[in-house]
């Protein structure tokens, strides 16, 4: 599948923004999945934070982002794949406009949700894999080398002013932020944990 920036970029912030809709009838449902397609399930569920059921919603508007782009997304289906059974709560509406579109594209409904939910847990995955990047970059290539340049600065303010002038005493704040700001970004790039603003 070719994507561009501009692509993974929307699709994730769809993502990220899907409003889950009111209450709706929950039915449970047997559907043949792709070893993948039944990972790629539950790790978008474990992404989002929600439920499994809500997982099925945004593959929905996944569908329709990436429906823009490629016009003939049965390309995407792996037709010669071992499936598992396994079931599902998904939602009345959910799964109705899951099969619609299957039947638009001429492909089977549980072929259909599988391809949908592994491209966007590639997506989603690249889309972080860049955040990592970026944040490791901006870690090891500006914050840590400042922070040890600033280091410097408060020891020659100490030696100048003493170490209890008010200087050295908001310089010395200002290097608490540095060093909190360099661990909330260790914590990310280590577990995951997201960087608060």
């Amino acid at each position: 599948m070719k994507t561009d920036e501009e692509l993974i970029g929307k699709t994730v912030e769809k993502f990220k923004e899907f409003k889950f809709p009111e209450k709706q009838q929950l039915l449970r449902t047997t559907l043949r999945f792709s070893r993948k397609g039944h990972e790629a399930i539950k790790k978008l569920s474990k992404l989002q934070g929600k439920k499994i059921a809500d997982t099925f919603d945004v593959l929905i508007d996944t569908y329709k982002i990436l429906g823009e782009k490629n016009e003939d997304f049965s390309g995407f289906v792996n037709k010669e794949v071992e499936t598992i059974r396994k079931t599902y709560i998904i939602r009345k509406n959910t799964l109705s406009k899951i099969t619609e579109l299957a039947k638009k594209n001429g492909i089977p409904r549980d072929k259909f949700i599988d391809a949908i939910a592994i491209i966007l847990l590639l997506v989603a995955e690249n889309k972080a894999y860049i955040e990592h990047e970026k944040h490791h970059d901006a870690l090891f290539d500006i914050i840590n080398p400042f922070w040890e340049y600033a280091e410097g600065i408060e020891k020659k303010l100490e030696e100048k002013l003493g170490m209890n002038d008010p200087v050295v005493s908001r310089f010395s704040v200002i290097l608490i932020h540095i060093m909190e700001l360099s661990n909330d970004i260790d914590e990310f790039l280590s577990k995951g944990t997201p960087i608060e603003p």
